[in-house]
């Protein structure tokens, strides 16, 4: 070239010298001939019923500038953050008009970073959530969402040399609790010819938001002599390492070209070594996963065998429980069918003992009220007004809570149980209180008052029963 260049006059020197340079500069630096043209979506800005995101607005932007380094100008890349539900359709109405403007060589990039979810539908689709989008109901994802196979339908539709569709979505945060009836994940989508789309986990399955697939394929995104179909690939292998097999993503690809986002030689051997020890990795890191899940799901049968267990130790006990009542309910038959046979002597006896039991009860009852100040009068097993008003005074002052409506044991062993005088004593108009009792006042005929006599209650002759005092050192029973 020396020798060339050595040989021409100073005249036609300056024009071969500018030719051979941009000779050289073409080598190097191939100009592009398509227009790339690339729309990238970020959302984190969502209520609590979504759940807000940390990572979409940073992986936008690794995205964006890796798309810069493989010749996509900066002004023919449109970011939007945080776009709302119109913001979104727009902006991809004006997207599909840029293509038809660019033409057939056109090459088409989409990017979207932010909640996704699918609905259970026999449609089964797929949605975008648009930023601040109040979805709570799976039934809502058509009206308050954006369909991605629409935006992939009408991309398909509109002329281009290569579309690719990158879906960085599923976060698995609130969203996927909140949204009861939606399904976990994304569902597949169909293959779309001269389109790869592509995104961060495999159908059916949750993405962390933690910033690896977008960094994973800004990496290898400028990777000389990398044909597209290779890129995404290399992108499914390191998602895979740097998760340890627990996010794969994945791809339909439907590209009918051999495109490269960016030329150059590709070291063959050194590439293949690699992607072979990313798929000795992917295996390995697959064959992880699955016995983890194959470990799940050994526990999920143990618990259900245990919950199974205790679900029949309960229905034994239902069943023996059941027995217990039937022949309860037998016995008590028995007795009304033993009761109704009983001769009419025989029933006027037992009705007589039962009733003789409860006035025993009841005097017992009335005489230890009487014991403890709170039954006025002398016991007489009839269990009427003066009884039950006795048995009111005394829960009253002793703070008790016994029914008095009936006599019962119960009845007469709290009242047996209390030490000395329960209520206050309250004396009669014409009696007074000396020394803890009440005694009558008795006035002579000049109308000044005289000894008193005895009152109250004192034990009797045979010192066995309870009568009224009536004389001077008589025994008294309180």
């Amino acid at each position: 070239m020396r020798s060339l260049v050595r040989g021409l006059t100073p005249r036609g020197r300056q024009p071969a010298v500018v030719g051979l340079l941009l000779i050289l500069i073409s080598v190097s630096f191939p100009v592009l001939a398509e227009t790339r043209l690339a729309l990238l979506i970020s959302n984190a800005s969502y209520p609590a019923e979504i759940g807000r995101l940390e990572n979409p607005h940073k992986d936008s932007a690794m995205v964006a500038a890796a798309l810069e380094n493989v010749g996509f100008e900066k002004r023919n890349i449109v970011a939007l953050r945080d776009a709302d539900q119109p913001t979104m359709r727009l902006a991809v109405a004006d997207f599909i008009e840029r293509i038809e403007k660019a033409g057939s060589d056109a090459v088409v990039f989409l990017y979207y970073s932010g909640h996704g979810a699918a609905d259970r539908s026999e449609r089964g689709e797929n949605y975008l959530i648009p930023a601040g989008a109040k979805i709570t109901l799976a039934k809502q994802l058509p009206i308050l969402g954006v369909s991605l196979s629409e935006i992939t339908k009408s991309l398909e539709r509109v002329s281009a040399k290569a579309r690719f569709v990158v879906v960085d979505a599923c976060r698995n945060v609130a969203f996927t609790k909140g949204l009861k009836d939606a399904a976990k994940g994304f569902v597949a989508e169909r293959k779309l010819d001269g389109m790869i789309v592509a995104f961060a986990t495999r159908p059916g399955e949750t993405a962390e938001d933690n910033n690896i697939y977008a960094s994973a394929l800004a990496s290898i995104l400028p990777t000389p002599g990398l044909r597209a179909e290779e890129v995404f690939k290399e992108t499914q292998l390191k998602v895979a390492e740097l998760s340890k097999g627990m996010q794969i993503p994945w791809t339909e690809d439907g590209l009918l070209t051999k495109f490269k986002f960016k030329e150059g030689a590709l070291q063959t051997e050194m590439s293949r070594a690699a992607v072979e020890g990313r798929e000795t990795q992917l295996s390995k890191a697959e064959e992880a996963r699955r016995a983890d899940e194959l470990a799940r799901a050994r526990e999920d049968v143990r618990k259900a065998q245990e919950a199974a267990r205790k679900a029949e130790a309960g229905r034994a006990a239902a069943l023996a429980a059941a027995d217990q009542a039937r022949r309860v309910a037998e016995a008590a038959k028995a007795s009304v069918a033993k009761a109704a046979a009983e001769p009419q002597s025989q029933k006027i006896a037992n009705l007589q003992q039962g009733t003789d039991a409860s006035a025993n009860l009841a005097r017992s009852i009335e005489v230890e009220l009487e014991r403890v100040g709170c039954y006025p009068g002398q016991a007489d097993g009839r269990w009427d007004t003066k009884a039950r008003d006795a048995l009111r005074a005394f829960n009253q002052a002793a703070k008790a809570a016994l029914s008095v409506d009936v006599p019962t044991e119960e009845t007469l062993r709290e009242v047996a149980a209390r030490k000395g005088r329960i209520c206050a004593l309250s004396c009669a108009p014409n009696e007074k209180l000396q020394d803890g009792r009440c005694i009558a006042i008795v006035k002579s005929e000049k109308g000044k008052e005289e000894q008193p006599k005895e009152t109250g209650t004192c034990w009797g002759g045979d010192g066995k029963n309870l009568v009224p005092c009536a004389r001077p050192g008589q025994k008294r029973a309180f």
